[in-house]
């Protein structure tokens, strides 16, 4: 099955990925690992303009020791190295522990935090192909009245998917977001 049509950015730095992200809005998506994006592309669940390929950006990619004696953990590491890193083993057992949990070997050596973090929610109607969804009424994700999923539902039954972050926030874990407009954390 075909990709959409769009167009591929790669920024040098992570301030011009987030102006080309504030400048495209909703028409444009992130490319991390790709693992989620792609099947989500092939179904044709998004369809964007722009793809913003963060792979260049390898200050995002890096796992360290923080000065306050925690980890700093970044949003393109991979959920490969997360498992088998020394230091995420020694500081923090349980996230090598949940991220060896996720998927295959060939996924997770793809499959990143920040996309594993930031995955769209899905249910077992959404995440169908589009000639597969064809066949009934747009669901309240995909801008109709109904959801499918649930026999008469109200309102959208999709559930988050991430498999990393129940475990980011029994651990206490922080995470920075990073916009045109600043950087912020939150618990």
């Amino acid at each position: 099955m075909r990709l959409p049509d769009f167009e591929l950015i790669q920024p040098h730095s992570l301030q011009e990925a987030c102006s080309i992200l504030e400048k495209h809005d909703r028409r444009a998506v992130v490319l991390a690992g790709g693992t989620a994006l792609l099947v989500g592309l092939r179904y044709r669940l998004s369809k964007p303009e722009v793809v913003v390929d963060l792979k260049g950006l390898t200050n995002l990619g890096l796992v360290d020791r923080s000065g306050s004696g925690g980890l700093v953990i970044g949003s393109m590491v991979t959920l490969g190295t997360i498992e088998k890193s020394p230091v995420v083993l020694n500081e923090c057992p349980p996230l090598c522990q949940a991220a060896r949990l996720v998927a295959v070997p060939s996924i997770r050596q793809g499959a990143t935090l920040g996309g594993n973090l930031c995955l769209d929610t899905r249910c077992i109607y959404y995440n169908q192909s589009e000639f597969w969804r064809s066949g009934l009424e747009a669901c309240f994700k995909l801008g109709g009245k109904v959801c499918n999923a649930v026999e008469k539902g109200r309102h959208c039954q999709a559930v988050y998917q991430g498999d990393l972050g129940p475990v980011l926030i029994v651990l206490g874990a922080e995470v920075k977001i990073a916009s045109a407009r600043g950087k912020r954390s939150f618990p």
